[in-house]
């Protein structure tokens, strides 16, 4: 048997080396949740480093799960490592603790995704409720759906009239927030603005599209279409190199550039910055999660908060209820979120 490492437990878990190590460690600079994950799926996997601490928790652990049925919930999603997915899974794992349950997190990986391959043990038998992250494909999506397991997807491909309402889903708000920020610059005095998004991957893109474009049209500014990076691409622009060829596409810079998250706002800003562009004097940037990546980089990114643990919770509630209330109409909840100001868009001080 090939002898497990660990890169081999982040690889499966879509973390770092570094913060599988320190997890293994019981570093309290790795969440206590996550700390867990990592140390039971190294058991899982056959992990023959671990200490003798870490094996008496295990074996505690399993005393515990023997002494009393504990109801299995899933978290299934892509293969993605940040503070962003980090943060409402930690705010899933506590809602699903504070009921009386576990929480099991597959990574699927594109390859699974591509196959229609579900995770073995993913089952009816081994699990009470699925929670969904990623927008995968029509198709794996109606692979899980198959199983006929309860379910609650956050987020959902572009909802098209006639819309069949098959399951319930959690949205981030993002039309209106967005347009408080497209408002913000143009109120500054930002007379050409862009964004930047595949809003053909998902409802929260394609949301976040509308609130640019209806400030936009409100303040009766014409949207510049070379300045919307918008149409679809194959990481929906969150690989730098994907992002950086179309920016090299543009013989022109706007006033400001308004993106759907954080990542890609990141790299416009690194971009730029790298060609002698000032942020924001010479360009505006904004982005979406609030990241901690956003208090980093200089100047530090206005962004939209989803309060990401908030978010989690909101996920295993509604899961639960779905549970309880299996013939109740399907449900779209909306959960707010709240627009921070920083340097990246402070083109004009008052």
């Amino acid at each position: 048997m090939k002898k497990v490492l660990i890169k081999d437990i982040a690889k499966e878990m879509g973390l770092s080396r570094n913060t599988v190590a320190k997890a293994l460690k019981n570093d309290s600079s790795v969440l206590e949740e996550t700390r867990k994950r990592v140390v039971n799926t190294a058991y899982k996997m056959g992990y023959s480093k671990l200490s003798e601490d870490v094996m008496k928790y295990i074996e505690k652990e399993k005393e515990s799960l023997g002494s009393k049925k504990s109801k299995s919930y899933a978290v299934v999603m892509g293969e993605a490592s940040s503070d962003f997915w980090e943060g409402i899974i930690v705010g899933i794992q506590d809602e699903i603790n504070r009921n009386h349950g576990s929480c099991v997190v597959y990574f699927i990986k594109e390859e699974d995704e591509r196959n229609l391959m579900l995770p073995s043990n993913l089952t009816p038998a081994e699990t009470e409720g699925i929670i969904c992250l990623t927008v995968f494909s029509e198709a794996y999506t109606k692979k899980i759906m198959d199983l006929g397991i309860p379910m609650v997807f956050l987020d959902s491909p572009i909802r098209k009239l006639p819309y069949n309402y098959t399951h319930d889903i959690v949205m981030i708000e993002g039309k209106q927030s967005i347009y408080e920020i497209t408002t913000d610059l143009i109120n500054q005095g930002c007379k050409s603005l862009g964004f930047i998004g595949d809003i053909t991957y998902c409802q929260s893109i394609y949301d976040r599209w509308l609130g640019f474009k209806e400030a936009m049209e409100g303040r009766n500014i014409k949207i510049d279409s070379k300045f919307c990076l918008t149409g679809y691409t194959k990481y929906h622009y969150y690989v730098r190199d994907e992002l950086e060829s179309k920016l090299d596409e543009l013989d022109k810079v706007p006033d400001a550039f308004v993106c759907a998250n954080d990542d890609i706002a990141i790299v416009v800003i690194q971009y730029y910055k790298k060609k002698g562009y000032r942020i924001p004097e010479d360009l505006a940037v904004t982005g979406f999660d609030n990241r901690k990546t956003g208090l980093i980089i200089e100047p530090h990114l206005t962004t939209v908060d989803p309060t990401k643990r908030r978010l989690g919770r909101r996920l295993v509630t509604q899961l639960l209820w779905r549970i309880q209330n299996p013939t109740m109409r399907n449900e779209i909840i909306t959960v707010t979120t709240k627009v921070y100001y920083r340097e990246s868009s402070r083109k004009y001080t008052p």
